[in-house]
């Protein structure tokens, strides 16, 4: 299924964001994460998914797939999240994926507690025996700039040796203004208060921008 988000500030706006509040907009999804160290609970959208410098208007749109990556790049405010090794295709739910330290192996001989969750497990043993950040990865495509930015990190958590971690993705977006231009960036902190909008059954959905707030809201 596809799914399109509208961000359309208009030309005055979207100039105003840019060149006047020196932002970006933001987009994070919210994933379920459970194990590890998020930094933010449960629920983590420490991640900024999708950055850009905003047109009049652009409309940002993914397919419901994901992937893995593992990174040596801590959870840290500002700190843009280098997906070291990616798993190299799409994940699989219900799946144990091992990390050695070098590659990712699925594993087909245990089963995980849930179904309905990626799962990761830090197997790393000796020189490489270490915590590394793990999280889920999904492509999006920006129509505005006909830019396609591959996968960027949607959350992150830290896993020691011997830890595992499931991720649960929504639909459910935050859109803010922050100053980071990269993709996958840690955000702990919103510059701007998130509009927070949840995408049913691929139906378009579409923010404008309210200037005295600095914030998005969603069009009826």
């Amino acid at each position: 299924m596809t799914y399109v988000l509208h961000i359309n500030p208009g030309a005055s706006d979207a100039d105003y964001i840019v060149k006047t509040l020196g932002q970006n907009v933001i987009l994070a999804k919210a994933v379920t994460a459970t194990g590890g160290d998020s930094l933010a609970g449960g629920n983590t959208t420490n991640v900024g998914w999708v950055s850009f410098a905003p047109m009049a208007n652009n409309a940002v749109s993914w397919e419901e797939q994901y992937t893995l990556y593992a990174s040596l790049t801590t959870i840290e405010e500002g700190h843009t999240i280098s997906q070291d090794t990616p798993l190299g295709g799409n994940a699989d739910m219900g799946v144990y994926y091992d990390f050695d330290g070098a590659a990712f192996t699925r594993n087909s001989t245990q089963k995980p507690p849930s179904d309905t969750a990626y799962w990761v497990r830090n197997k790393s043993e000796g020189s490489v025996k270490k915590a590394y950040t793990f999280g889920l990865a999904q492509t999006s495509t920006m129509s505005a700039e006909g830019r396609d930015d591959g996968s960027s990190p949607l959350c992150a958590v830290t896993l020691g040796p011997g830890e595992q971690a499931s991720f649960v993705p929504e639909e459910r977006v935050s859109v803010f203004l922050d100053k980071y231009q990269n993709n996958g960036t840690v955000i702990l902190h919103a510059w701007s208060n998130p509009c927070e909008v949840t995408l049913v059954d691929g139906t378009p959905v579409t923010l404008l921008f309210d200037r005295d707030s600095s914030s998005f809201y969603e069009k009826n």
